[in-house]
C-alpha cells in the first residue's frame, strides 16, 4: 500500500498472484470509490508561498556571476544614457512613497534580489528599482525614461526561467509589486479584473471563497505575478481544461514606451470593433510596454475532483493512457502531466519522501478530473481505470481519498524544478513538441552527456552533471528538459545549444511553450520563426518602441575566434555564406582556387578550379545551388555547387572583374569590372551578350550590390551610382574618395559604403546625406570591405591595421576591436545572423570563424 494512504490499484490476476497487472475484476465497486474520492474543496497545490531558491547551502552562498562577465560578447547598447542622482530625484519626485525609490547609492542590499534570477544563473547590475503603486505613476516613469534613453526591465515576481525579467546591465527596475488590488469581481459572468502585481495564488484564494478559480496553475504560483503571467503567456497545469491566456484574459491595461495609458480592460467576451489589442501584450515579455492590470474569465470551481498516480513501463504506454484519457474521461479531463523516472528519483532524495506507489517505474503519469457531478465523473473515471488496467497499460497506481493526499501527490511533479536545482542549478528548456517524439528529447540529450562523460549523478561530485530529466503536459506538447548541475559549466552548454534548438527544429517544434525568449532564448528565435515573421515581430517592436528602451535586446556579437582555415596559398580576396542558414562558406583567392567549408567544423568539401588569374568576387544564389565567381579572368563563371562543374562562362569585359551579385532569384548576374562597365547577364538563356551595358563610370567598379529592382555600385572615382531599373533613372552620390565595398540595410533604405579615406559612411538612399560615420580602421590602398551584422546592429570591417572593427551602427562607436590574421591586413568580411557567426578573410591566406562563445 501507498505509504500516504491513498487507495491501492493494484489487481490480481485470475490465478490470484499478486501482480501490478491487470486483466481481472474491477478493483472495487462504483459506489465504494464515490464514496471514498468525493473531494469538496479544489486542491491548492502552492508547494511554497515564496520564491522556491532552494539550493544546496553551499552552492546558495556562492554568488551569481554577473551575466555581462559570463557573456563578454554581450554589449550594453550605446544609445541609452547613464543614470545620474539627477534622474534619481526626479523619480522620487513624481513617486507617491519613499519606499517605490530602492537606490543603490542609498541601499545597495535590497537590489540582489532583483538583479538576480530565480535559477540564480543570470544577474544584472541595476543601480535602481522603482516600486510604482499606480498606473499613473508607471506612465510617468516610462514617459521620463523614454525621453531620457533610459533602458526599462519590467518585473513582476521574478519567478522567470529565462532571464528575461532581470537587468543584464544597468537598466531600470520597474517592479510590479506594489500594484496589487483586486479591483472588481462580478460571479455571474465570472471576470475577474486586477492590477498586475497581485500574485497568482492570492488571486486564486479570493476566487476560491466564491466558488471560482483562476485559469492558470502553476508551481511558482506562490510568488508569481498574474502580470507576469500574462506577459509570458504561461501555460500551466490547467492549459489542458481551460486553455492558454490568449482566450482567458478578455483585456489588458498597459503603459506604452512613451508613457501613454492604454486602457483596455473589456469585461466583455465578444467585442469585434478592430484590432484585439490585448494580444500584442500576451506573450511579449515588457518588450511594448507594462501590462498593470488584466481582465480574465474565471471558471466556477469544481465539485468533484478526482488525482490519480500512475507508474508505466514504457513512453508508448504514456500514450496509450492519453489517448485513452482523452476517449474516456472527455470533458472532465483537467491535467494529464508526465514525469520520468529519474525526477521521481531526484525529488525523493532531496525531500526523503517515500515514494507513493511500492516500485520504482520508467515513466509516472499524474491525472486530475474536474467536473460538477460526482457520480458522472466517478463513472468515467472507473471506465478509464478498467481499460488502463485491463489492457496492461498501466503497471501500478494509487488514488488520492482526500484533499491533503491529493496535494501530496502534486507534489511529485510541483517539486521538481526545485528538485532539481538543488545541487547547484538548473539548465532548463521549456519546448513544444510532437507527441510521436515527445520523450525523444530527452533520451537523445542523455545519450548525449551521457557519451560525453559529463554526468556524475547524485554522489560523483567532480562532474558537473547530476542528471538529464524531463516532465511536461501531454495535453499542450509541452516537454521540461532540464539538466541538473553542481555547477554552470561551458562543456555543458556546448553539448546543450545549439543542438537543442536544432532538434526541435527539424521536428517542427517550438523552442518556447510557456516561459517566453527572455534573455537565455532571444537570440535562438529563428529556429521556430521564419525571416518574414521575425521582421513582422520587429516592425511591431519598432512602432511602439522606436527609442527601444523596454527589456532591450542583448546583441551577442560573435567576436570570438572560433577556427582559423588556412587552404589558401597568397591572400584570401573574397568569402561569403550561402543563403539563409549559412550552412557552407565559400573563399577565394589569389592562388585562382574557390574553396567551399563547412563553418561549424572548418573542415574543406570541396574545391572549383577553372579561374585562370586571381578570384576576386563571389556571390551565392537564394537557393544555394549556384554560385558565380569573377576575377582577373575578365569572365564571370557560373558554378554548380554539388558536381563542382561550370555552367556558364560569361564574357565580355575588357579588363579584370571586380564584383558580382545575383538578383532577387538569380535569373541575372550583374559584374563591375576594372574596364569601368557594369554588365547584366542573363543565367536562364543561353544569350551570350549582356542583357545590359552601363558605362557611367570614370574608374574602375570596385563593389556592388542588388536590391529591389535596383543596382547600387561604389567606383574608384569616388562616387555611388544608384540605377533604379523601374524609373530608368540613375541617381549620384559623391563620397569623393575611392570606394571599396557597398551594403545595403535591410530595408534597403541607406547604404554602407567604405572608402579609401579610412572611414564608412551610412548613406541615406532618399536624400544622399551621411547617416553615420565610422572611424577607427586604417584603409588607405587595400580594398577592404565593411558589412552589417546582427540584423543591422553593427557594422563590421577589416583593416590593414590587422584588426577587426564592430560599430554600433547608431550611435557610430567602436564596440569591438579583435586581432586577427597574425596582425597582416585584414580584406574581407561576412556576416550570417541566423548562425550568429561571421568570417574574416585576410593576405595571410587564411580564414577565421568568429562566434559568440
Amino acid at each position: 500500500m501507498s505509504s500516504i494512504g491513498c487507495r491501492s490499484l493494484r489487481l490480481a490476476r485470475s490465478s490470484g498472484a499478486a501482480l501490478r497487472g491487470p486483466r481481472c475484476a474491477k478493483p472495487t465497486s462504483t459506489r465504494a470509490l464515490q464514496s471514498s474520492r468525493q473531494l469538496l474543496n479544489a486542491p491548492s497545490r502552492s508547494f511554497s508561498t515564496q520564491p522556491s531558491r532552494c539550493y544546496a547551502a553551499s552552492k546558495a552562498s556562492k554568488e551569481v556571476k554577473l551575466t555581462a562577465d559570463n557573456y563578454p560578447n554581450v554589449k550594453r547598447d550605446p544609445r541609452f544614457s547613464q543614470l545620474t542622482r539627477e534622474d534619481v530625484d526626479h523619480f522620487k519626485s513624481i513617486l507617491s512613497s519613499p519606499s517605490s525609490v530602492v537606490y543603490a547609492q542609498d541601499d545597495a542590499s535590497e537590489l540582489q534580489g532583483f538583479n538576480t534570477d530565480w535559477v540564480r544563473k543570470y544577474r544584472g547590475q541595476s543601480q535602481l528599482v522603482l516600486k510604482p503603486k499606480s498606473v499613473e505613476e508607471v506612465g510617468e516613469i516610462l514617459k521620463y525614461c523614454n525621453k531620457r534613453k533610459l533602458a526599462v526591465v519590467p518585473q513582476g515576481g521574478n519567478t522567470g526561467l529565462v532571464g528575461g525579467s532581470v537587468p543584464v546591465f544597468d537598466e531600470i527596475v520597474v517592479s510590479l509589486s506594489a500594484m496589487n488590488n483586486i479591483r472588481s469581481f462580478d460571479d455571474v459572468s465570472g471576470v475577474l479584473v486586477c492590477d498586475a502585481g497581485v500574485i497568482l495564488e492570492s488571486a486564486d484564494s479570493y476566487l476560491r471563497e466564491r466558488n471560482h478559480i483562476f485559469p492558470l496553475d502553476l508551481g511558482a504560483k506562490g510568488s508569481c505575478h498574474v502580470g507576469g503571467n500574462v506577459s509570458t503567456n504561461a501555460g500551466g497545469l490547467r492549459l489542458l481544461r481551460y486553455g492558454s491566456l490568449h482566450g482567458t484574459v478578455l483585456g489588458v491595461e498597459a503603459v506604452l514606451p512613451d508613457g501613454t495609458i492604454l486602457n483596455d480592460l473589456q469585461i466583455l467576451r465578444k467585442n469585434n470593433t478592430g484590432f484585439d489589442l490585448k494580444q500584442i501584450f500576451i506573450g511579449s515579455e515588457g518588450t511594448v510596454g507594462i501590462i498593470t492590470g488584466i481582465s480574465i474569465l474565471c471558471p466556477r470551481r469544481s465539485n468533484s475532483v478526482n488525482t490519480a498516480y500512475f507508474g508505466l513501463n514504457s513512453f508508448d504506454q504514456v500514450k496509450k493512457a492519453f489517448i485513452k484519457a482523452k476517449k474516456d474521461l472527455g470533458e472532465i479531463l483537467s491535467a494529464f502531466e508526465l514525469m520520468d523516472g529519474l525526477t521521481q528519483d531526484l525529488y525523493h532524495t532531496v525531500t526523503k519522501k517515500p515514494y507513493p506507489l511500492a516500485d520504482r517505474y520508467p515513466f509516472h503519469i499524474l491525472i486530475e478530473t474536474s467536473g460538477s457531478n460526482v457520480e458522472h465523473d466517478m463513472a468515467k473515471l472507473e471506465a478509464f481505470l478498467e481499460e488502463v488496467m485491463g489492457d496492461e497499460i498501466v503497471a501500478d497506481g494509487t488514488l488520492a481519498q482526500d484533499k491533503s493526499q491529493a496535494d501530496e501527490l502534486w507534489k511529485w511533479r510541483e517539486g521538481l524544478s526545485e528538485a532539481c536545482a538543488h545541487w547547484g542549478g538548473t539548465y532548463k528548456y521549456d519546448v513544444s513538441i510532437p507527441l510521436n517524439e515527445f520523450y525523444t528529447l530527452i533520451e537523445d540529450c542523455r545519450k548525449r552527456f551521457d557519451e560525453a562523460g559529463l554526468v556524475g549523478g547524485t554522489t560523483d561530485e567532480s562532474k558537473p552533471v547530476v542528471g538529464v530529466v524531463g516532465w511536461g503536459h501531454m495535453g499542450d506538447s509541452n516537454l521540461h528538459l532540464n539538466v541538473s548541475v553542481r555547477w554552470y559549466d561551458k562543456q555543458v552548454e556546448k553539448l546543450l545549444e545549439p543542438w537543442v534548438y536544432e532538434w526541435i527544429q527539424k521536428r517542427k517544434g517550438s523552442i518556447s511553450a510557456e516561459h517566453g525568449l527572455g534573455f537565455a532564448k532571444r537570440d535562438y528565435v529563428q529556429y521556430s520563426r521564419d525571416a518574414t515573421a521575425l521582421e513582422i515581430m520587429r516592425r511591431v517592436k519598432r512602432t511602439f518602441d522606436p527609442q527601444g528602451i523596454m527589456n532591450p535586446p542583448m546583441v551577442l556579437f560573435p567576436s570570438h575566434q572560433a577556427a582559423t582555415i588556412s587552404r589558401h596559398v597568397g591572400p584570401v580576396h573574397c568569402v561569403t555564406y550561402s543563403a539563409g542558414a549559412g550552412q557552407y562558406i565559400l573563399t577565394g583567392g589569389q592562388d585562382r582556387k574557390i574553396n567551399l567549408f563547412n563553418p561549424s567544423s572548418g573542415t574543406l568539401i570541396q574545391t572549383y578550379d577553372a579561374h585562370g588569374y586571381e578570384v576576386l568576387s563571389l556571390a551565392v544564389s537564394p537557393d544555394n545551388a549556384r554560385f558565380a565567381s569573377v576575377g582577373g579572368d575578365k569572365a564571370a563563371f557560373l558554378w554548380d555547387v554539388a558536381s563542382a562543374k561550370t555552367l556558364r562562362r560569361f564574357a565580355g569585359h575588357y579588363a579584370r572583374i571586380n564584383a558580382c551579385a545575383f538578383n532577387h532569384d538569380a535569373s541575372v548576374l550583374v559584374t563591375g569590372s576594372f574596364d569601368a562597365t557594369v554588365r547584366l547577364w542573363d543565367t536562364k538563356s543561353n544569350a551570350a551578350k549582356p542583357l545590359m551595358v552601363w558605362d557611367e563610370g570614370k574608374d574602375s567598379i570596385s563593389a556592388l550590390t542588388v536590391g529591389d529592382g535596383e543596382v547600387i555600385t561604389g567606383c574608384v572615382d569616388g562616387k555611388i551610382r544608384r540605377y533604379d531599373l523601374r524609373m530608368g533613372a540613375i541617381y549620384v552620390d559623391v563620397i569623393g574618395h575611392a570606394i571599396t565595398s557597398v551594403a545595403q540595410t535591410q530595408d534597403e533604405r541607406a547604404v554602407l559604403v567604405s572608402s579609401l579615406d579610412g572611414t564608412i559612411r551610412l548613406m541615406d538612399k532618399g536624400t544622399g546625406g551621411c547617416l553615420q560615420s565610422y572611424r577607427g580602421h586604417a584603409n588607405s590602398e587595400y580594398r577592404v570591405q565593411s558589412a552589417f551584422a546582427m540584423v543591422d546592429s553593427y557594422v563590421v570591417s577589416g583593416s590593414e591595421d590587422g584588426w577587426v572593427y564592430a560599430w554600433d551602427v547608431l550611435e557610430g562607436k567602436c564596440v569591438v576591436k579583435e586581432r586577427a590574421h597574425g596582425g597582416k591586413v585584414v580584406t574581407a568580411v561576412a556576416v550570417n545572423d541566423a548562425r550568429k557567426e561571421m568570417v574574416t578573410a585576410g593576405v595571410d591566406g587564411t580564414v577565421v570563424v568568429w562566434r559568440t562563445e
